[in-house]
């Protein structure tokens, strides 16, 4: 999906520009000399220049081979391509992560205090938590558990296998909303990069984002619905907002990140349509205030449940979700460019390639951006980052699901936003006129192909019937059009009185039909 660029999405930019230089900045200060800090400097301006150039170059490459190479087949051979590279990245995604299992101290592993409180036995008791997403966690791993019996290793593979689930959500998300290129991108650092698959570690944070990806799966399904049907009046192109609210509102009873949902809800207003000039800004904001009405429904439909299923007041459990996320201290989230990001890594050289290759994607995003003059795709990701920092930052999150993951999550989708940059934007206008064309061919292939291929249909022997039916038999007409005939000579039935002079028909040879 295009969005239109505004003064909102170039502040967006900007501040994602300034975090790309700070990044640059923390990886190549540390490698300076102390008295020569400016080296560091030089080094990070040089980088930006270079991997800027890169950018545009790139992407002037491709909008070349794009002019060159537009029929069908081209399209069909990369929808083969991009399959086969998702397969191969989840399956080395889950090779990677049941190596990850084998190699565990499964004993320490039992000690968890997550395993430890869902453990069957005489005296479990699952503690009824405030937090939805902590509880709802609780009580599937100790179903889980009573299913296939006290073992560590189903606890873990459990957790691998919400993992992998969630970035395959992801993935089907992000290519609706961005692009192909932005979600093979996302999977190929959540399938691949060690912080991810290397980190297989009990919690409830997995199922809650993936739960969050199925959220926003149905937002990229209501903006998609609005963004090929947006000039239809009425309350059908706006419906699947209702249904993405609700999802939103439960979400956010389960944990406060839920609310970032409404952050995509909301660039319906820049959400470029089929026809600009019959999608105005009421119609796009009754889809908002739909989504927002969906989510208010969600939200009280689940506060309400848990007070039947708790046995207490609806306003009392209400409180206790408001007192649960209100904000409790300031303090700067852990820093992204650190060693946190290159978990896994072997050895510090390893570490510090991976923290290179990161930061010199983000820029390449940060140079994207101008690629296109009208359209962009990462303001999104952009913003909800941002959110989830100030969340963090202000400590509205819990200590169970603290948003690290999910932040780290978002910064790979930013990643692949800013490659997705890169690539020539398809319009709207140009995508449908794509289709059209695609459907004549294929309506013109198929009755070429009827044609060649109709045949009579053969009589089925009627047995089952009691009485012949009788069948009407084809009669072929006369041609009625006048066909060349050999001359006849015409005999007449009576004498004329002066034969050799009057007589009109005169003898012609038998070789003789007019055509000379």
């Amino acid at each position: 999906m295009n969005y239109k660029k505004n003064v909102i999405s170039v502040i967006l930019w900007l501040l994602s520009a300034i975090m790309a230089g700070t990044g640059a900045m923390m990886v190549t200060m540390p490698s300076a000399p102390e008295e020569s800090q400016w080296i560091g400097l030089v080094i990070a301006g040089v980088w930006l220049a270079v991997t800027g150039l890169v950018a545009f170059l790139l992407s002037r490459g491709l909008q070349k081979s794009r002019e060159k190479k537009t029929n069908v087949d081209n399209r069909q051979t990369a929808l083969v391509v991009e399959g086969i590279l998702t397969v191969l990245l989840v399956a080395a995604g889950i090779v990677l992560r049941i190596r990850e299992i084998q190699l565990m101290d499964l004993d320490v592993a039992a000690e968890d205090v997550w395993f430890d409180t869902v453990r069957v036995t005489t005296q479990t008791q699952i503690p009824q938590v405030v937090h939805g997403a902590v509880y709802l966690y609780l009580q599937i791993l100790h179903g889980l558990l009573l299913l296939l019996g006290n073992k560590i290793t189903v606890a873990l593979g459990f957790q691998a296998g919400l993992q992998i689930l969630g970035w395959i959500l992801c993935y089907f998300a992000v290519r609706r909303l961005t692009g192909p290129a932005a979600a093979v991108t996302a999977l190929g650092f959540g399938m691949l990069w060690p912080l991810c698959w290397k980190v297989v570690v009990l919690g409830p944070e997995e199922l809650y984002q993936m739960l969050w990806m199925i959220g926003l799966c149905l937002v990229a399904a209501a903006l998609n619905t609005f963004r090929r049907k947006g000039e239809q009046k009425g309350v059908r192109p706006i419906l699947s907002f209702f249904i993405a609210g609700v999802a939103m509102g439960v979400l956010t009873y389960l944990d406060i990140t839920g609310l970032l949902l409404y952050l995509p809800i909301l660039s319906v207003f820049a959400l470029e349509t089929a026809e600009e000039e019959t999608v105005g800004f009421l119609h796009r904001m009754w889809a908002a205030l739909l989504a927002a009405f969906g989510g208010a429904v969600g939200f009280f439909v689940s506060i309400a449940v848990d007070a039947c299923v708790s046995g207490k007041l609806m306003g009392n459990v209400l409180t206790a979700w408001g007192r649960l996320f209100q904000p409790s201290a300031f303090s700067w989230p852990v820093a992204i460019y650190d060693g946190t990001m290159t978990t896994g890594a072997d050895t510090v050289v390893a570490g510090k390639i991976l923290i290179f290759l990161l930061v010199t994607m983000q820029i390449l995003g940060v140079f994207g951006f101008w690629c296109q003059k009208r359209r962009e795709r990462q303001s999104i990701w952009i913003l909800l980052w941002i959110v989830l920092e100030l969340l963090m930052t202000f400590q509205i999150t819990t200590p169970d699901i603290q948003g690290m993951w999910m932040h780290v999550r978002l910064r790979y989708l930013l990643i692949g936003a800013g490659v997705q940059s890169l690539i020539p934007y398809v319009t709207m206008m140009q995508e449908k006129e794509r289709e059209s064309t695609e459907t004549v061919k294929r309506r013109f292939r198929l009755k070429v192909q009827d044609l060649e291929t109709e045949e009579f249909p053969e009589e089925e022997p009627a047995d089952f019937q009691e009485e012949p039916v009788e069948t009407e038999k084809i009669q072929l007409i006369e041609n009625p059009l006048p066909l060349p005939k050999k001359h006849v000579p015409k005999v007449l039935d009576y004498k004329l009185d002066n034969d050799d002079d009057s007589d009109f028909d005169y003898p012609v040879a038998d070789d003789d039909d007019f055509d000379h």
